[in-house]
């Protein structure tokens, strides 16, 4: 018997309390990166708090941001060296 169902893909920002980003070692050089991710990221309580709210949608696919995301949108482009827009990973 098949039944129907429901796929929702959720994409996470950092969460500060637990997960990768809190428990993956990193080279000393992107420990400050990692820190300042850490200190915007979101607590297991407004994680929760998003996931009940994402579950009462009926959206196939959400992102959760903890910044703009137009602006972290804009830092992912920097200008290069010499003036051309320079796209990075």
């Amino acid at each position: 018997m098949r039944t129907s169902g429901r796929t929702l893909s959720i994409n996470w920002d950092t969460w500060n309390e637990v997960g990768l980003a809190v428990t993956t070692q990193v080279p000393a050089d992107l420990q400050k990166r990692r820190e300042e991710d850490l200190k915007h990221g979101m607590t297991c309580s407004e994680g929760v708090g998003a996931f009940c709210r994402i579950l009462q949608s009926d959206l196939p696919q959400v992102l959760v941001s903890t910044r703009d995301l137009h602006a972290v949108l804009q830092q992912a482009v920097a200008p290069g060296l010499n003036g051309e827009t320079q796209h990075l990973p």
